[in-house]
């Protein structure tokens, strides 16, 4: 089987930023500056999002994010009941967690990600201690962050489906994205039309009284 010279091109650069990055983290070869790791990750990256786009296969893209919210292993999903780490979901309708400002040590922000169509939800685990198990890993997909996946298998499985239903239209399921949000110890999936993002002052006790209007 012939392959893609772009396919190969694109296969030799990653294969050289993941040996590079990994040499970098383990001392074996020195920094040439201080943003070379991140510089280099994430090319590789976007590299790794234009293969799989190549081949047609899950893709995760990032998606428009607050510049407000700085995500890294410092945002924690905290759950409104109980403390545990998950996200707070209210009828497929809101997604909220808080997240620790760094600028801010004492005070907390509370996200509202208003979903818009939601056809369906996933929530919980894998955390980010087994984020390289994760199908899309090396597929674009990045330890925290949002994202939106590319050529969806579980779209496709929804899709299929659906199908034994004879007054089906396939441009119902052809309509919805598939989003991504992945925290410390849980991660959110839907289907879903789209989403609005709101970023609040305060504690999920305070905020949501708020967001729902209460």
């Amino acid at each position: 089987m012939t392959i893609h010279p772009e396919e190969q091109r694109l296969t030799a650069l990653i294969y050289d930023a993941r040996r590079r990055c990994r040499d970098l983290v383990e001392g074996k070869v020195e920094f040439e500056d201080v943003g070379e790791y991140d510089r280099l990750h994430a090319q590789m990256l976007q590299w790794e999002r234009e293969l799989a786009m190549l081949r047609f296969e899950q893709a995760a893209i990032p998606i428009d994010w607050p510049d407000s919210v700085k995500w890294s292993n410092a945002s924690r999903v905290q759950g409104f009941f109980g403390g545990a780490e998950l996200p707070v979901v209210f009828f497929y309708d809101c997604l909220l967690f808080s997240y620790k400002l760094a600028e801010r040590r004492f005070e907390d922000q509370v996200v509202a990600v208003t979903i818009q169509g939601a056809c369906a939800m996933k929530i919980g685990g894998p955390s980010d201690s087994v984020i390289e198990g994760h199908p899309l890993f090396g597929r674009g997909l990045e330890i925290y962050g949002a994202f939106k996946v590319e050529n969806s298998t579980w779209k496709s499985e929804i899709d299929e489906m659906h199908m034994v239903d004879y007054y089906y239209d396939p441009k119902e399921i052809g309509r919805l994205n598939h989003f991504m949000w992945l925290f410390h110890k849980a991660q959110v999936e839907v289907l879903a039309m789209g989403y609005e993002i709101e970023v609040h002052d305060g504690t999920l006790e305070t905020v949501v009284p708020k967001v729902l209007g209460g």
